[in-house]
């Protein structure tokens, strides 16, 4: 027997919003799961579909309470006290900060049961954990939902699927044939675990493109904050990532267990920016920094010169190399004459410190835990240095160096003749190109993909998605740098 339309919406809303102490404690994801893939298997579709559901509430309920009760006990336990930290008695120190790490345990041991009582098993198989945290239960899903005639579900449940795992051709296929279906709407293709800072930076660049100045400051500020959010979300459920695979040998010593469950779960909590840096399915290169591209634009905009070019410098923090952003510091230093305007905030300035922090450990355990044919490499002098916590975080590069024209009034003419007959451009135009490219890469440190090279009546947008070099090549304004909407003749080269 099928289930009715809107006992699936329930249950798809109950994924979401449900947080309450299931009936049966005892019946855990891990068996829901178990259980659907098994009416998956025997083509029992409605069983199918009804098992995984149950199955995601339920592994919804046990993140949520995992993370209040590591938020609870993050507040409630000072696991670092200051007053054990600087005691000068080092076996003392050890002591007092392990002792905080008990009463974290205990915090935590007291918190689970108090949340999932005695009645629930502990989780007996991690690998089934991680499927959940890559969205296979909607592998099954929109398959079954697909045999039960259920075109709306099957396709948002590939997509939630294939948003998590775009590289997955089975999903990619089922899509395209979905696509093809009677009734089948663009609208369906929606991500049910959509997270909150998608959609306001969706809604945020959205306002961008409609000169909606106001609405986008707005939108990318909440998508910003919901971003850091859940930011910290991850790291959190990063306490229980243990690669136990790094341990070596049979009986290794404290300090290498130690050091081997610390770098697990530092580089867990590392790779959350990287995991976060998505849109709707979609990988955004330096998100972060993506935010302030468009932040700056619209504070300008609304006439707050003091917020967009602390977003510049927020932007050149996090993507040093952005040469779109260096252009831009330079045009507000000129607009603004006030070096002091380009301070990061301290959000951003403190996110940067503790990454780059994060970093250096990771980057000290990679190459210095690197076995080669079973040989750790040679030792070093630094190998027993202290951890260095300094981070620079100054913006050193010469602005003067864009003072200086990157095309000749004699490159204008070659380059006007050409996008004007391109038919009939001469051979050296493409080595001219070139040689424009690496100007660009010498005055702002990036080297810029030619695009385009154009004259046109109309004002049009360059094509470049994410940032462009608009250089034009008119008499009147040779070597002037141009909007992204512009027209008459110019050369366009796009920032990746």
């Amino acid at each position: 027997m099928e289930l009715p339309y809107f006992f699936l919406f329930l249950c798809i809303n109950s994924i979401l919003y449900s947080n309450q102490t299931p009936d049966q404690p005892s019946l855990t994801f891990e068996e829901l799961y178990k259980y659907g893939k098994n009416e998956y298997t025997t083509e029992n579709w409605s069983d199918c579909v009804a098992f995984m559901l149950r199955a995601l509430e339920d592994y919804q309920y046990y993140t949520d309470e995992t993370l209040w009760c590591r938020q609870k006990c993050n507040q409630q336990v000072k696991e670092f006290p200051s007053e054990i930290i600087e005691l000068k008695d080092i076996n003392l120190v050890k002591m007092g900060l392990q002792y905080g790490t008990t009463q974290m345990a205990l915090c935590l041991l007291r918190c689970r049961i108090d949340k999932f009582t005695e009645e629930r098993p502990p989780m007996s198989n991690y690998d089934t954990y991680e499927e959940f945290q890559d969205r296979k239960p909607f592998h099954y899903l929109q398959f079954c939902y697909w045999k039960m005639g259920e075109l709306q579900h099957s396709v948002s449940s590939a997509f939630t699927y294939l948003v998590e795992n775009p590289t997955n051709e089975d999903t990619v296929e089922n899509l395209r044939f979905y696509m093809t279906q009677p009734g089948f709407d663009k609208s369906m293709m929606i991500d049910i675990l959509q997270k909150k800072y998608e959609k306001f930076y969706m809604n945020g660049v959205e306002a961008y493109e409609k000169q909606d100045w106001i609405r986008c400051v707005e939108d990318l500020d909440n998508s910003l904050q919901a971003f850091f959010d859940e930011h910290e979300r991850c790291r959190i459920f990063c306490d229980d990532y243990l690669d136990w695979g790094t341990m070596q040998g049979d009986n290794p010593e404290m300090s290498i267990v130690l050091s081997s469950i610390y770098a697990s779960v530092l580089r867990c909590k590392y790779n959350c920016l990287e995991k976060l840096s998505k849109v709707n399915g979609h990988k955004i290169k330096n998100f972060l920094s993506s935010y302030f591209e468009y932040l700056h634009v619209c504070q300008f905009n609304l006439q707050r010169g003091r917020d967009a070019a602390q977003s510049v410098a927020n932007a050149l923090l996090l993507d040093k190399n952005n040469p779109m952003m260096r252009r831009n510091r330079f045009f507000y230093t000129q607009q603004y004459n006030d070096e002091n305007l380009f301070q990061p905030s301290e959000q951003i300035l403190n996110f940067y410190k503790n990454r780059e922090l994060e970093k250096r450990y990771l980057d000290f355990v990679d190459s210095k835990f690197r076995y080669v044919n079973k040989v750790l490499p040679p030792e070093q002098a630094d190998d027993r240095k202290p951890f260095l916590v300094d981070v620079d975080t100054n913006d050193n590069f010469d602005y003067s160096l864009m003072t200086k024209n990157l095309i000749s009034e004699k490159d204008c003419v070659v380059l006007h003749a050409s996008a004007q007959l391109p038919s009939k451009a001469s051979p050296f135009v493409s080595q001219l190109l070139s040689e424009v490219a690496e100007r660009i890469k010498s005055q702002y440190g990036s080297l810029p993909k030619f695009h385009s090279l154009t004259c046109q009546k109309e004002v049009q947008p360059s094509g470049c998605e994410r940032g462009a070099f608009v250089i034009g090549i008119d008499e009147d304004r040779c070597s002037s740098f141009l909007t992204d909407e512009y027209s008459g003749c110019a050369v366009v080269y796009c920032i990746d």
